[in-house]
């Protein structure tokens, strides 16, 4: 089983801390309301440690039928006229029945979510889990890498489950981080990253006047992970170089130019590389992979 730290929030890695539980042989449904909410909180993270990419093991961990075929969304040998579509995508979706997660006596299926800003007011209705896999291929590899897997498993309407309280989280995650969104949204969010570069992410959601998370959400994808990061920050700091040359002397341009800005991408890449080459060799840690501050161009050669 590959090795996976934990991503605290302010991106400090330290390793994971004592493994989780294995899957309980006990039949979850049979448990009672607070010791079912123990056992979930559990099962999530040794899916953290694990990741979500089996849906074999992820639907024996938590006793869901997560077995199905996978669908083409993108039909192989797309024509790729566009280097940064995927060339082919298959995807598995399930939205399997669960006998465990389901309302429970002195849940909050029916109640009302209260409104805040742009966000109105919700009922919580009845639970909820949606499990998706997808494998894509990648046209040119220019912001992605070639061929990766991502999988995603969300739990709705939980209160009407468990109330998972910050408390909760706090004692089943120690590692996990805090983050005030907009328009009375909040996150606590813990993310494992494995050795081949993947990394799996487990959100909570909050709204305002909420005590308890309203959905949990999980991913595991190598674009979650600090590989991707080293690659995508040691392409743009070689594009800045590229970029400065490629504007040298030449009439200016905005963004609306398309046919420039491609010229420009493909200097690009013909001096950096691309994304997917620079994943592949799995850059260190060092001063050509440390992360750039984003800044806005008003034109594409402003400030080179």
């Amino acid at each position: 089983m590959p090795l996976r730290r934990l991503l605290l929030a302010g991106f400090c890695l330290v390793s994971l801390g004592a493994r989780a539980e294995d899957p309980a042989t006990e039949d979850p449904a049979s448990l009672a309301p607070a010791a079912r909410k123990a056992w979930f909180l559990t099962q999530l993270a040794g899916l953290l440690r694990d990741g979500l990419d089996d849906p074999q093991a992820v639907g024996q961990r938590l006793a869901l039928d997560l077995s199905g075929t996978p669908v083409q969304r993108v039909a192989p040998g797309q024509d790729c006229r566009n280097p940064y579509d995927a060339r082919s995508q298959w995807q598995l979706a399930l939205t399997p029945a669960s006998a465990w997660y389901v309302a429970m006596p002195g849940g909050m299926q029916g109640r009302t979510i209260p409104g805040f800003t742009i966000n109105p007011p919700s009922v919580i209705g009845a639970p909820a889990v949606a499990y998706r896999r997808d494998d894509i291929a990648h046209c040119s590899g220019r912001d992605k890498p070639m061929a990766w897997r991502e999988s995603e498993l969300s739990f709705g309407n939980l209160p009407a489950f468990a109330c998972v309280t910050a408390d909760d989280i706090r004692a089943r995650l120690p590692g996990a981080g805090f983050t005030l969104a907009t328009d009375g949204v909040s996150l606590w969010t813990a993310t494992a990253e494995a050795a081949d570069g993947a990394a799996t992410r487990l959100s909570f959601t909050y709204r305002a006047g909420m005590p308890c998370a309203v959905a949990a959400r999980m991913q595991t994808s190598p674009l979650l992970g600090a590989r991707f990061a080293r690659a995508g920050n040691a392409f743009r700091r070689c594009r800045i170089a590229s970029d400065r040359a490629f504007c040298a002397g030449r009439p200016a341009f905005g963004w609306g130019d398309g046919e420039v800005i491609d010229q420009m991408d493909d200097a690009a890449t013909a001096a950096c590389g691309t994304i997917a080459s620079l994943y592949a060799r799995n850059l260190p840690e060092g001063p050509e992979t440390a992360p750039l501050e984003r800044t806005s161009r008003a034109t594409p050669c402003d400030g080179l």
